[in-house]
């Protein structure tokens, strides 16, 4: 009764305009409140144990990264260099502008601090290439959904929290799927520009593709710090994202010079605004899961599952299809932390790899960013761009089947999720 009432009431406030973190925080309490008060204290040390946790430390941190990187302006060069390396192929000024989101995805984390800082630099670019401006909005709006696939991926730190797994095989299992998606978007918008007729290829200068390389050099050492960080054992994932908030302090003032103290405050505000939603809703999760835990939920689950003799393939199917109509009424972060207790669970009695299963969800949730009515990306760049939001959702049609193709392919290979963790396993 007191698992039924607190997801019936969960309903209630997110519907009628409650922000989730604070509805799963309300929800959870009144029922525990009318239910079962003896738990309490363990409501208590739920919350404590949340906020404590070392792991979700990395989030503020890499935040902050992708703060400092966007108000430092460090993808200008990122979209320079790439423009100079892709623009003289035809149909190369889209390709370029999808490596940009490719190399900034490896300093953000987020797509939507993806999207706010590729399409401020990137929209112009591609309108003065000749790219109509939804055709380019949509561009931008599917290639910044890489911020959450590879490192530092936020979405697998808090997969990480939740599930208690390893952070640094779940970032390694984000890797090749995404640089395959990347470089086959990179096919896709070429042929897409090609085909359509947009942006006439540039001729090809050493002189502007050697400038270009050492002006960016500073950035795209940044993506290689996390990863050689975080791979080699060096440093944790908490560890790698302070030391990259240093290297982008220092190249940001020094170096790009774009950075004043007055932009540092502002840096810094604007990481604990997003720092405080995110971990109200950590909070807001782990007293539902606290709530549901309690009741016996999960087991239940389990066993309704078990009875129902689904193969792991079959119950992913059914899970990419829950996830997707989700994806229409509630942010990426919510639906993962709402969905994963439950989840995670059936997934172990089904025998299915937790790499697999990590993947196949922030594959999920990056399609759910793009589905409105509540497509964090789509309301960014709507806002960068002016575009009303139909129109770009019209553009990304064409995009909307390739990422669910490439969620259909990820589901039948585990492989793309699992093989780089196996192989970095056996060489450390």
């Amino acid at each position: 009764m007191m698992a039924a009432t607190t997801i019936i009431l969960l309903l209630c406030l997110i519907l009628i305009g409650i922000p989730v973190g604070l509805a799963l925080i309300g929800s959870s309490l009144v029922a525990v409140l009318v239910f079962s008060s003896e738990l309490l204290p363990s409501v208590g040390l739920s919350i404590m144990s949340t906020s404590s946790n070392y792991i979700l430390l990395a989030i503020p941190i890499f935040i902050l990264a992708g703060e400092l990187a966007i108000k430092g302006k460090l993808v200008e060069p990122l979209v320079e260099l790439t423009r100079a390396l892709l623009a003289p192929v035809p149909g190369g000024a889209g390709a370029a502008t999808v490596l940009t989101c490719m190399f900034f995805a490896g300093i953000t984390g987020s797509t939507a601090a993806e999207a706010a800082a590729v399409g401020s630099f990137g929209l112009p670019v591609l309108d003065k290439a000749g790219y109509p401006k939804a055709f380019s909005t949509a561009i931008i709006a599917c290639a910044s959904t890489f911020g959450i696939l590879v490192p530092p991926s936020l979405t697998m730190i808090l997969f990480s929290s939740i599930t208690q797994s390893p952070v640094g095989p779940l970032f390694m299992a984000g890797m090749i799927p995404g640089l395959v998606l990347g470089l086959t978007l990179m096919v896709l918008v070429a042929f897409l520009s090609w085909r359509g007729g947009f942006g006439q290829p540039e001729s090809f200068s050493l002189k502007r593709l050697i400038s270009a390389l050492i002006s960016a050099i500073w950035v795209i050492a940044m993506p290689i710090l996390v990863v050689v960080g975080i791979y080699s054992g060096y440093f944790t994932p908490t560890e790698v994202a302070s030391v990259v908030v240093a290297y982008g302090l220092v190249i940001s003032v020094v170096v790009y010079k774009a950075i004043t103290f007055k932009d540092i405050v502002d840096v810094c505000k604007s990481t604990i605004r997003l720092s405080c939603m995110i971990y109200l809703i950590l909070i807001g999760a782990s007293l539902f899961a606290f709530v549901l835990t309690a009741e016996g939920v999960p087991q239940s689950l389990v066993e309704i599952v078990l009875s129902l003799n689904l193969s792991s393939l079959e119950f992913l199917i059914l899970l990419n299809l829950m996830l997707l109509i989700l994806g229409c009424f509630l942010d990426g972060l919510s639906k993962l932390v709402i969905t994963l207790p439950l989840i995670y669970p059936i997934a172990q009695s089904l025998g299915i790899d937790p790499l697999h299963l990590a993947v196949l969800m922030t594959v999920n949730i990056e399609l759910g960013v793009l589905l409105p009515p509540v497509g964090i990306n789509l309301f960014v760049l709507s806002g960068i761009s002016g575009l009303r939001i139909e129109v770009i959702v019209k553009a990304l049609v064409p995009f909307y089947i390739f990422l669910s193709v490439a969620l259909i392919t990820m589901t039948y290979f585990p492989k793309f999720s699992t093989w780089l963790p196996a192989v970095m396993s056996h060489s450390l």
